[in-house]
């Protein structure tokens, strides 16, 4: 049963049955996210076979921590996964991990739907804080959390990828 009805979509908790669809919107998101930022021989040695076998296993490690956007037939369109924030210092806050669309769905609702359940079922949880980290280039996915209230909290990281230094900013908001 869905808990919520978003513009577009209906967004439920995600169940093992997903675990196909999660992993080639996550394939396919990199691809036309992180083009130009995230080297090309990177990107091409991902594999949604690869990325099945680890959502199977953390939809079933985790149950409640991945929610997915459904479209017209049930067709997975997005998908964020939350919870406990990793960071050392942010003992008060949860986390939201990862949010991915399929590039269509982009600028329809669907992000913000699926992200506002995320913070929903944090503040749930008793987190007063929702935290995400996003790569310093991706200046799209900057817009999008900053229209939502996110801000940067000066909390910077690195990680490299296909050889390439890149460069990430932890972002915050209230939850009330």
């Amino acid at each position: 049963m869905p808990f919520v009805r978003g513009p577009a979509a209906v967004i439920r908790d995600a169940g093992p049955r997903d675990a196909r669809d999660i992993a080639r919107i996550h394939v396919g998101a990199w691809h036309d996210a992180y083009a130009g930022i995230v080297p090309e021989g990177y990107l091409r040695r991902l594999s949604a076979m690869r990325f099945t076998r680890r959502w199977l296993a953390s939809l079933a490690a985790t149950p409640g921590g991945t929610l997915v956007a459904t479209a017209a037939g049930g067709r997975v369109v997005g998908w964020v996964a939350m919870g406990p924030s990793r960071d050392e210092d942010a003992a008060d806050a949860g986390e939201v991990y990862a949010i991915y669309l399929r590039a269509e769905q982009w600028g329809r609702g669907v992000g913000r739907a699926l992200l506002a359940a995320a913070e929903r079922r944090l503040a749930g949880d008793g987190h007063r804080l929702a935290s995400l980290w996003v790569l310093e280039a991706n200046q799209r996915a900057r817009r999008f959390y900053a229209r939502l209230g996110y801000s940067p909290d000066g909390r910077r990281a690195s990680l490299r990828l296909g050889g390439k230094e890149l460069h990430e900013l932890r972002y915050r908001k209230p939850l009330r």
